[in-house]
């Protein structure tokens, strides 16, 4: 099979999974958040939780299973190789699924619970198909595989704004819950199908694994995440998701409270901000990185978020708040692939699992965090989180400017 087929393979295996999880998400959060399968007063605590993004990032990416598994099982496909790992996560997603609407039958918290934490493990499919992109194309081929992977993961946001959207307007009740979570089971068993019987192994270890490497897997994956540029280059991911979710996840309630706009109205700001990053990876993205050095790329994907964030800090006519938003999106979007990259070429072909096993829970950690100091800081000012947003851009131009990606050359120099 050729390097773009496994690619397009790859693709349709992280979108199929990601999308069955922004269908389920929102339906698993609401009978959550409405109480339905907890006391009252761990309703009202679920209730505190403002919006379906943060519970989102909260249920899966999160969660301790996920945090502290996915170095290690991804680490793992380095001495085992990518297949057989990847088909395990994509089971566990489905085995996840199906426990998680045995417990909307039953109404019972602990098959939930249970669902969830399969759901969580099954979620390290995401940094397994991120090494399994670095595996099968190098220099700016690999810059579109990452692309690929980037899309699906917007196309998910995409699909959970939407879905929220369909909630908030009460379409959805015990029945269509239930129907839902079948029809994502049903693609989650079609994906486990894809990855085992069609999908060919991307990596293959030089020599038979050994069981003492991988019980050393956190202690290797700690000497790889300190070595100076990866661990610069990490620092910056985290930044940028921090960045990135202190905005998205309160733009929202920013707009309700400074513009007015009504539920429906700021459900339709985000799913426009969401297809604007489809947008901008389908069609900003290669031509960025065909004629673009890779830190002017970095830069003017960053100077774009700058211009959102300033814009939607000084904008008064709410028409414009609709315009910066989807700049700052835009940027964002090219923002996410490029990292990636980066962060895959500051290690060799034999720690990729390894790498993007790290890259996960620290975008995990940066969106939780983000979602819970946004209401302290409202609180203090309703825009804290755009200029805290703000202040972290500026910093990340900073570093790029006078660190050491000054000597990057360009993606087509890569590739010549």
């Amino acid at each position: 099979m050729t390097t773009r087929k496994i690619s397009y393979l790859l693709f349709l295996i992280i979108l199929i999974d990601a999308i069955c999880s922004g269908l389920f998400i929102p339906i698993i959060t609401q009978v959550v958040s409405t109480g339905e399968l907890l006391n009252k007063a761990s309703a009202q605590l679920t209730s505190n939780i403002h919006n379906t993004v943060f519970a989102t990032s909260f249920i899966i990416m999160l969660s301790p299973a996920y945090i502290f598994a996915a170095p290690v099982i991804s680490g793992s496909t380095d001495h085992v190789g990518r297949k057989k790992i990847l088909s395990a996560c994509l089971l566990s997603s489905c085995l996840g699924y199906t426990f998680c609407f045995v417990g909307i039958q039953l109404q019972s918290l602990i098959f939930v619970i249970i669902g969830t934490v399969l759901t969580s493990l099954g979620s390290c499919s995401l940094p397994v198909i991120l090494a399994s992109m670095s595996d099968i194309a190098y220099g700016k081929m690999r810059y579109y595989c990452f692309g690929l992977v980037a899309l699906a993961m917007a196309l998910v946001i995409f699909a959970g704004q939407f879905a929220g959207y369909i909630i908030s307007l009460n379409k959805y009740d015990s029945i269509t819950n239930s129907l839902v979570v079948l029809v994502t089971i049903f693609f989650a068993v079609l994906n486990v199908g894809l990855a085992w019987f069609f999908l060919p192994e991307t990596y293959k270890p030089s020599r038979k694994a050994n069981p003492n490497e991988i019980k050393n897997i956190p202690h290797s994956l700690l000497r790889i995440a300190t070595r100076k540029k990866t661990r610069n280059l990490l620092l910056i991911f985290f930044l940028f998701q921090l960045a990135w979710g202190l905005y998205f996840q309160d733009v929202y309630s920013y707009v309700s409270s400074v513009f007015e706009f009504d539920g429906d109205k700021s459900s339709l700001l985000l799913t426009s901000i969401s297809l604007s990053v489809v947008v901008s990876i389908v069609l900003i993205y290669p031509l960025l990185i065909r004629f673009f050095k890779l830190k002017n790329a970095m830069l003017f994907a960053l100077i774009l978020m700058a211009l959102g964030l300033i814009g939607n800090n000084i904008v008064v006519m709410p028409a414009l708040v609709w315009i910066f938003a989807n700049i700052l999106a835009v940027g964002a979007g090219l923002m996410l692939p490029l990292l990636w990259s980066l962060i895959s070429e500051s290690v060799g072909p034999k720690n990729q699992g390894f790498i993007m096993g790290v890259v996960g829970p620290l975008w995990a950690l940066a969106w939780a965090f983000a979602g819970i100091v946004i209401a302290p800081l409202a609180k203090l000012y309703v825009a804290s989180s755009l200029l805290i947003s703000m202040f972290i851009i500026v910093l990340m131009v900073i570093a790029i400017v006078i660190g050491r990606f000054r000597k990057e050359p360009s993606c087509a120099q890569m590739t010549s």
